[in-house]
C-alpha cells in the first residue's frame, strides 16, 4: 500500500534573501555540445488540453527527499555542448524526446518540474477516475506500449513498487525496475542503466504519442529515490563525469509555417542556437540546506508596459515601445513612507500593496473557496488584491539596463518561482497577473468558473518582461496569447457559468498565458521559456539564462 504525503510537510520555507540590483553575469562562455537532441511539435487543431494536468503532473505527492552533493566540473571557459535533442511539444505545449528502452524507440515528455522516469506497460489497463472500472487501453491516450517481457536488459526491483497520484485525480500504479535507456540516438555516451517506473493501471489523459514522462529535476523528488539509493536522468548522465553536469534548453515556438518546431535539448552545455550574448546567473534554491528538489529560482519583479500602439494591426509580432525616461519603478510590499532610491531623477514612484510570499514546493491545486465577491459577469475582470503578506522593508530599487524606457518595473520581494518546462502557462503573483491582463486593448476577462484569464485573439498585447538577476527577460506576444496550430486558444470550446461557452481561435477568445497563482507555486513555464536559453548548471547548482525572444 502506498502511502503519500505532501512535499510541503517535510521541508520549512525557503530562505528570502535580498536581491542585488546589479546584474550578476555568468561567466562569458558557456559550453557549446554536439549532445543537442531535437525536440518535435505535434501539430493538432484539437489536441487534448493538457496544461493544467501536466501542472498537477508536476507536485505528485512524494515522500523522498535526498541531499545532493555534486561539485562541477565545468570551468568558466566551457564550448557549445556536443549533445542536443530536437523536442516533441504538442500545440506547444507538452514537450517531448525520443529516447531507446532496450533499444527500442518511445517518445516520453521530459519535465523540468519532477524526477521519475515512468513508461506504460503493454499490459496496461485503464481505469475510470472515479469509479475505478476497466475501460479500454485507448481511453487513457498512450503512444507505443513498452514490454517488459521483450526486453533482455529489464531488471524488476521486487522489494518496492511504483505509484503516482495527481491532484486532478490522475493516478498510476506498477512496479520498479532498471531497464538501459538512451537519450536520443547519440550512443553509447547518452545511455544509462536507470531506475524507471513501469505502469500496470491508472487513469491518464494522454495525448496519444508519448508512452510516458521523464523527469529532469533533482533526484529528491524520485518515489523511493533514497531507500533505493538511484538518481533522477540527468543526475545519472552525469555520475561518470565524461559529461558536465548542464543541460540546456533552447524551446521554440510553433508556427503555421513550422508547427512541428519545438525546440533543443543540449546535454552537457548548450546547443548552437542564436541568443542576445549574454548569461545571468542566479543560484538554485534549496527546500533547505544541501537538498534540491524543483529549479527555484527568486525573481526580482516584472517588467510591464502597456501597448505602444494599440490601434496598431493586432497580434503584431514586432515591438517598438514609445520612447520614455520617466517609467515608473514601483515597489510591492513597501510602504509609501520608506524612501526608494532611483538612478534617474525624474522617476516616479508609488508602492502597490499586494500578497508577495516565498513559494514552496506544494502541490497546485483548484482552489476550494470561490472569489469572496461575485463578478456581475462571468467575464468581469478581477481588481488587484488590497492585501499584502510582506513585511515592509527599504529595498534598492534598480531599473535593469535592458528595460523598455517607457516600461514600470515592479519589484515583488522575496519571490520565489519554479521553471518549469511541463507547464504551459504562467503562474504569477495574483495582482501582477490582474494588472497584466487590464493592459490587452480590449482588456482579458477573467472566468469565473475555469479560474482562467481569456483575452480576444486580436487584441493588441502589453509589452512583459520577468526580472531575473537584474535583467529583463520579456515574452513575445506570440506566446502571451499563443494562435499556433493545436497551441493555447487554438481550438475548442471552454463553458461559462452561464451555460454559453466562449469559442477559441479564429480572432475569438484565446486563453492567456498569464495566471494568477493563487495558493500554488509562482511557476515560469514554457509560454516564458521560448524567449530565454535557459542552462541547469547541477555541478554549480545554479541557473544561467540568456535572451532569444527573436529567432
Amino acid at each position: 500500500m502506498f502511502v503519500f504525503s505532501y512535499l510541503a510537510f517535510l521541508i520549512p520555507l525557503a530562505t528570502c534573501v535580498e536581491t542585488s540590483p546589479q546584474e550578476r553575469r555568468a561567466p562569458s562562455r558557456i559550453a557549446v555540445t554536439k549532445n543537442v537532441l531535437p525536440l518535435v511539435a505535434a501539430s493538432r487543431p484539437y489536441p487534448v488540453i493538457p496544461s493544467s494536468k501536466h501542472l498537477h503532473k508536476r507536485r505528485p505527492f512524494k515522500t523522498a527527499i535526498l541531499p545532493l552533493n555534486t561539485s562541477s566540473t565545468a570551468s568558466d571557459d566551457d564550448t557549445i555542448s556536443k549533445i542536443q535533442q530536437d523536442v516533441l511539444t504538442l500545440g506547444g505545449r507538452v514537450y517531448m524526446i525520443n529516447v531507446t528502452l532496450a533499444g527500442k524507440p518511445y517518445t516520453l515528455v521530459i519535465d523540468t518540474g519532477s524526477s521519475d522516469t515512468w513508461i506504460a506497460s503493454s499490459t496496461f489497463q485503464c481505469l475510470s477516475k472515479l469509479s475505478r472500472a476497466p475501460l479500454p487501453q485507448e481511453a487513457c491516450g498512450f503512444g507505443k506500449l513498452y514490454d517488459k517481457e521483450d526486453s533482455s536488459t529489464f531488471a524488476s526491483i521486487p522489494t518496492h513498487t511504483f505509484g503516482v497520484r495527481y491532484t486532478d485525480g490522475e493516478f498510476l500504479l506498477g512496479e520498479l525496475g532498471k531497464e538501459v535507456l538512451g537519450v536520443g540516438d547519440k550512443g553509447e555516451e547518452l545511455k544509462i542503466e536507470q531506475t524507471i517506473g513501469v505502469v500496470e493501471r491508472g487513469w491518464w489523459s494522454g495525448d496519444e504519442i508519448s508512452s510516458g514522462l521523464m523527469g529532469l529535476a533533482y533526484s529528491a523528488l524520485a518515489s523511493n529515490a533514497r531507500e533505493l539509493n538511484y538518481t533522477s536522468v540527468v543526475f545519472s548522465l552525469f555520475k561518470d563525469r565524461t559529461v558536465p553536469p548542464i543541460f540546456s534548453l533552447a524551446l521554440s515556438r510553433p508556427t503555421i509555417q513550422n508547427p512541428v518546431a519545438g525546440g533543443l535539448l543540449a546535454i552537457g552545455g548548450i546547443p548552437d542556437v542564436q541568443h542576445d550574448g549574454e548569461f545571468v546567473s542566479t543560484p538554485i534554491k534549496p527546500v533547505e540546506q544541501d537538498t534540491y528538489a524543483f529549479y527555484s529560482i527568486e525573481v526580482e519583479g516584472f517588467d510591464i508596459a502597456p501597448p505602444a500602439d494599440p490601434s496598431s494591426s493586432p497580434g503584431a509580432s514586432s515591438w517598438e515601445p514609445n520612447a520614455s525616461s520617466d517609467a515608473p519603478l514601483l515597489a510591492l510590499g513597501v510602504e509609501d513612507s520608506i524612501p526608494i532610491h532611483m538612478p534617474t531623477s525624474s522617476t516616479s514612484v508609488k508602492s502597490v500593496s499586494t500578497s508577495t510570499s516565498t513559494s514552496t514546493s506544494t502541490p497546485r491545486k483548484k482552489p476550494t473557496k470561490k472569489p469572496t465577491k461575485k463578478p456581475k459577469h462571468p467575464s468581469h475582470t478581477p481588481s488587484p488584491s488590497s492585501h499584502s503578506h510582506a513585511q515592509p522593508r527599504p529595498r534598492q530599487a534598480t531599473r535593469p539596463s535592458n528595460s523598455d524606457p517607457n516600461s514600470t518595473i515592479i519589484f515583488v520581494p522575496n519571490l520565489t518561482m519554479v521553471i518549469d518546462s511541463g507547464c504551459t502557462l504562467l503562474y504569477f503573483p495574483d495582482d501582477i497577473a490582474d494588472r497584466i491582463a487590464s493592459l490587452f486593448v480590449p482588456k482579458a476577462v477573467f472566468a469565473e468558473n475555469s479560474n482562467t484569464y481569456l483575452v480576444p485573439c486580436s487584441a493588441a498585447p502589453p509589452r512583459v518582461g520577468v526580472v531575473v538577476a537584474g535583467r529583463s527577460f520579456y515574452v513575445h506576444p506570440d506566446d502571451l496569447m499563443n494562435k499556433a496550430p493545436g497551441a493555447v486558444g487554438g481550438g475548442g470550446v471552454v463553458g461559462g457559468s452561464d451555460g454559453g461557452g466562449v469559442r477559441f481561435g479564429e480572432g475569438r477568445m484565446c486563453t492567456l498565458a498569464v495566471q494568477r497563482r493563487g495558493g500554488g507555486d509562482a511557476v515560469l513555464g514554457d509560454s516564458w521559456l521560448k524567449n530565454v536559453l535557459a542552462v541547469f548548471d547541477l555541478g554549480a547548482n545554479e541557473m544561467r539564462f540568456s535572451g532569444r525572444e527573436e529567432y
